[in-house]
């Protein structure tokens, strides 16, 4: 109990110490803690907000991935069998190009 009242003490002297300083009043003192601890309240929720914000948009984001991954994979497998269909034909082209290439090189 003893603790209790010179720490209460010396807190009380710091704390005048402090506004004499400051040339602050006490009720000036609460009046700025509040608004400080009030800014302070707005400020957290205001974080908590915006990252529950980010969690929805990242989420969305995960969605959206494995939406374009399903998309991604439909056309890779349309262009690989394009690329099957289209490949006789470009080995003919290349044959003639090369024919012709070297009959013009002679």
């Amino acid at each position: 109990m003893n603790s209790f009242f010179k720490f209460s003490g010396i807190s009380l002297a710091a704390l005048g110490a402090y506004l004499f300083l400051k040339k602050e009043s006490p009720k000036e003192f609460i009046y700025r803690s509040k608004n400080t601890l009030d800014e302070n309240i707005t400020d957290i929720s205001n974080w908590n907000d915006k990252k529950q914000q980010l969690n929805d948009s990242v989420k969305n984001l995960n969605k959206e991935i494995l939406k374009s991954k399903n998309t991604l994979n439909l056309v890779n497998k349309d262009i690989e069998r394009f690329e099957f269909k289209i490949k006789p034909h470009i080995q003919k082209i290349n044959e003639k190009v090369n024919e012709l290439n070297h009959k013009f090189s002679h």
